[in-house]
């Protein structure tokens, strides 16, 4: 992996996750913990994309940069997603 393939996956990663937040008011956690809890997410989904075949992946979404981009877009909203609906649920008790 090369650091321009990261910054991409962070930065993808970090979209979602803000996305997600701003449109789901209640998995949102603030705006910096959802930007930083979506670069992970992406980072994170684009490397499991890349150890179950993300070659695969990225031809069906329409080649391996734009498919990079689109599973660390859904992996960062999704951890976000996951880690708000946590907070939410701990948080509740």
């Amino acid at each position: 992996m090369d650091i321009q393939s990261l910054i991409i996956q962070l930065v993808s990663g970090a979209v979602g996750g803000g996305a997600i937040g701003g449109l789901i008011k209640q998995v949102g956690m603030g705006n910096v913990v959802n930007l930083i809890t979506g670069a992970i997410g992406g980072a994170g989904a684009s490397s499991l994309m890349g150890m179950m075949g993300g070659a695969a992946m990225g031809d069906m979404v329409g080649g391996g940069m734009i498919g990079t981009i689109v599973g660390s877009l859904a992996g960062g909203g999704a951890l976000t997603g996951v880690a708000g609906l946590l907070k939410n649920m701990l948080g509740s008790k």
